[in-house]
């Protein structure tokens, strides 16, 4: 609804731009802050190929703005924090950034569904029409010119598009289109399906393949096992934190994590240890050797973040050297199958 300024954070080396935002349409204004840190303040938009902005706090309006529609995707929508009430903060750190340089550059598809998505819920919230600027570019990782030539293809049929500024472009819906957005099948709120997909156990993969480390339908197959035999919502939450530090870039975090995981598991296999999974369980030779790959591989390259002192040269962990995803996957999905086996017989 609007922007309400850039203030320092005290006590700590980060800036909040503050916004006031209404939830859904009905609902009283909520304010939420987009944290950057001291050392992302000099990150330009050219690094992005966005326009250029000399004005600092009209450049990082533009990067909280993107960071925001983010928070929405992979969030949800945010708790509701009235004025009086310290607001909620989104952190828009280096991994943020780093992020946005490593997306793919949406499809065509992607972009369409984009547009028709936002110029439909600008109007639900009484707004005169949706400007398309340089946050949605970051967010989409297209230049204003390329998404330009799909807004066209929706000129006279869905919106008329005006040229109101020379980064932006403003889209009016159009009422047939509207009319078709209204019927039952309508789509979700922004940042609302993957939430309540996953609630409701119909989910399909909603970030990008590179940014998920655990596939979100494992996660909801876990959720859904029916089991008194285990408590699994720390085995949830390991794979929950999986996803967030990779999306993040926290490697050494994946690291620690896939081997706190594989300490987790044993029990539901009936044996004390991963190494016993690896060796002992009659899974399959397949199984088998991918589990020996998990137990040797991934365990070491963690023992060797987790112990090794300080150097005088470190070469850090990629995303590459942490990625264990199938075998993991592998792991789950024969946990999943044990969970929803009867209890052995005493």
């Amino acid at each position: 609804m609007e922007f309400e300024g850039a203030h320092r954070i005290p006590n700590r080396d980060a800036v909040g731009f503050f916004y006031t935002i209404r939830r859904s349409p009905d609902e009283d204004p909520s304010r939420l802050a987009v944290l950057f840190s001291g050392t992302v303040m000099y990150i330009s938009t050219e690094a992005f190929e966005l326009p250029t902005y000399q004005d600092k706090t009209e450049r990082f309006a533009v990067f909280a703005e993107a960071a925001l529609g983010d928070f929405l995707d992979e969030n949800g929508l945010p708790d509701h924090t009235p004025s009086g009430v310290s607001a909620l903060q989104v952190e828009c750190f280096s991994p943020h950034f780093q992020t946005w340089r490593d997306r793919a550059p949406a499809s065509d598809d992607e972009i369409e569904a984009y547009l028709s998505t936002h110029v439909y819920w600008a109007w639900r919230f009484a707004q005169p029409g949706w400007e398309l600027g340089p946050s949605d570019c970051l967010r989409l990782r297209r230049p204003l010119g390329f998404i330009r030539r799909l807004v066209t293809l929706g000129e006279g049929k869905d919106w008329v598009a005006e040229d109101r500024s020379t980064n932006g472009v403003w889209l009016t819906p159009l009422p047939s289109f509207l009319r078709q957005k209204r019927e039952p099948t309508s789509m979700p709120p922004p940042g609302r399906a993957t939430h309540d997909a996953a609630e409701d156990g119909n989910v399909t993969p909603s970030s990008p393949a590179e940014y998920v480390f655990v596939d979100e339908v494992r996660i909801a197959d876990l959720k859904r096992a029916n089991t008194s035999r285990y408590d699994v919502r720390k085995l949830i939450a390991l794979c929950e934190e999986l996803n967030q530090c990779y999306r993040a870039q926290c490697y050494h975090a994946v690291a620690a994590l896939t081997r706190t995981l594989l300490n987790h598991v044993p029990p539901i296999f009936e044996l004390n240890s991963f190494s016993e999974v690896a060796n002992n369980y009659n899974g399959g030779k397949s199984f088998r050797e991918c589990m020996q790959h998990l137990e040797g591989a991934a365990r070491k390259i963690a023992d060797l973040h987790l112990h090794s002192p300080i150097r005088k040269e470190e070469a850090l962990p990629s995303r590459t050297q942490v990625n264990f995803a199938p075998e993991l996957d592998l792991l789950l999905a024969e946990v999943v199958r044990l969970l929803g086996a009867p209890p052995p017989k005493p």
